[in-house]
Parts: C-alpha cells; structure tokens; sequence
C-alpha cells in the first residue's frame, strides 16, 4: 500500500482527507478554505 502525502508544500505528514493531513484539512475547515460534506444531497 502507498502512503499518500499531504499536498500542501512543505509537508510531509500522512494525507488522510481530500489530499490534506489531519492538521491542514481542520485548518482547510475552520477557515473556509473549502466546503465539505460527510453525506451525500439528493438534487431535485
């Protein structure tokens, strides 16, 4: 199995969700950096 890396330049830890690691994709999260939802929305 590959370990991914997290894409934010300069870091070398473990990505975890959408490419980032666990301390980036909270930072992503908490300042609006992008949307992400856990389920799925049905579109009417």
């Amino acid at each position: 199995m590959s370990q991914h890396i997290c894409s934010i330049a300069g870091c070398t830890h473990e990505a975890e969700e959408a490419g980032l690691c666990g301390a980036h994709f909270t930072a992503a999260l908490v300042h609006g950096a992008f949307q992400y939802s856990t389920t799925s929305r049905a579109h009417n």
